[in-house]
């Protein structure tokens, strides 16, 4: 039994949710933060609604969902009141708030692209990250939100194609006062904004396909170099295994020192498919070249198809250590519950699944690993994502909410 008198249902929720979903995810520091948090509060309220729902589904009790919707409404309404507020809007528990709203949308969720309450709790999130000003640079809590919302907005460009907001560029630029020099993490956010720059020129029609060709090519170098030059401390170890694994892909692993690192060095591989994808679609277009490039359209291609392919099977090897301990490692140094692993690796699995130009065993792989993992962890998106047609692209499938919220 999951409640009983000595023990309400939400407390057992907040039990679970604590324990099996927030150690390892972005919200590492909510426990901290909710305990300094009186019952009635907005953060306690939307707390609450995000543990009744993990819980749902964890226990298949629709009930439970019943009771997390209208949790929900009332974090909701406490959150939009506390937002009134100039002085509670700017506190760490109101963005958080706001952050656990859109977790909720994630969990609840069962169609495909992004919800529209998603998105709004995003723009929520944005606007309350313009108004924290420099402060919240300050704590390692305020960096914390400021790096997950960021992650999400990046995220929401990428999709959209479009740039990011000045505001959080010009933010950005305050954060890297805060961290060591070329902390990988301020490496990526950087590339993120010249890529975003591209993707909306290209959508604006600004670029011929030579030169969309040319900077696809000059964005894929710089996640290269980016990866090339990870620090000793956020290096794999490779591992090839001499007999067959159901979990493996090639039967290589790698194995990182935690998820968080891994989730780095994937996002890194899931831009580099994307610019392949590019790259490949605008050589097509291209005539004989007679520039700089000296590359026949053909020769582009194929460098774009090894891209992708190489991409696909490191994101593949990335999989074993994260996806349960039944499939892991056991001397894997990562022990954050199953919850976290999942958050890190739904997306990169459906990147490949819905690359058209990796193999065909790499993406039978992952829907493989999608459908498994999607039963396993009661995650009902990843396993119909697993069952949808190839066509349908990892930007558009929803599992990005999970990726970054």
């Amino acid at each position: 039994m999951w409640s009983s008198a000595l023990q309400p249902i939400e407390d057992a929720a907040l039990t679970y949710f604590m324990s099996s979903y927030v150690p390892g995810s972005h919200f590492e520091y909510l426990p901290r933060l909710h305990s300094k948090t009186c019952l009635n509060s907005p953060l306690s309220t939307t707390v609450y609604a995000a543990s009744l729902a993990i819980l749902s589904l964890h226990l298949g009790e629709p009930s439970l969902m019943n009771k997390a919707r209208n949790t929900y409404a009332k974090g909701l309404a406490a959150t939009n009141l506390a937002l009134k507020s100039t002085t509670i809007a700017v506190e760490d528990s109101t963005l958080t708030s706001v952050l656990l709203l859109s977790l909720f949308e994630a969990i609840v969720y069962a169609g495909l692209n992004t919800p529209e309450n998603w998105i709004t709790h995003t723009q929520g999130a944005l606007a309350l990250v313009k108004i924290r000003g420099i402060e919240q640079f300050e704590t390692e809590t305020g960096r914390r939100l400021f790096r997950q919302v960021s992650n999400i907005i990046r995220v929401t460009c990428i999709q959209q194609k479009a740039r990011l907001p000045q505001d959080l560029v010009d933010l950005q630029s305050t954060a890297e006062l805060f961290y060591e020099p070329n902390h990988p993490h301020l490496t990526f956010a950087t590339t993120i904004v010249d890529l975003t720059n591209f993707l909306a020129d290209l959508r604006e029609g600004f670029l011929s396909p030579l030169e969309a060709v040319r900077s696809a090519m000059q964005q894929d170098q710089k996640y290269v170099r980016l990866l090339a030059n990870m620090p000793d401390s956020w290096k794999y170890r490779g591992i090839f295994l001499r007999t067959h694994r159901e979990d493996t892909y090639a039967n290589v692993i790698h194995q990182y020192p935690n998820h968080h690192v891994a989730q780095l060095w994937n996002s890194c591989r899931m831009v580099r498919i994307l610019l392949s994808e590019i790259s490949y679609a605008q050589a097509a277009q291209m005539g004989d070249p007679t520039t700089p490039l000296h590359s026949s359209k053909a020769l582009l291609q194929e460098q774009a198809v090894r891209n992708i392919e190489q991409a696909a099977r490191d994101i593949c090897a990335s999989i074993p250590q994260f996806s349960g301990p039944s499939s892991t490692d056991t001397n894997t140094p990562d022990k954050s519950p199953i919850r976290a692993y999942a958050a890190s690796v739904l997306w990169p699995l459906s990147a490949v699944r819905g690359a058209s130009l990796a193999s065909e065993t790499a993406r039978s792989y992952c829907v493989e690993r999608l459908r498994s993992l999607g039963r396993q962890l009661k995650v009902p998106q990843a396993e119909r994502i697993a069952t949808h047609d190839y066509e349908l692209e990892a930007l558009k499938d929803g599992l990005h909410m999970f990726y970054v919220t």
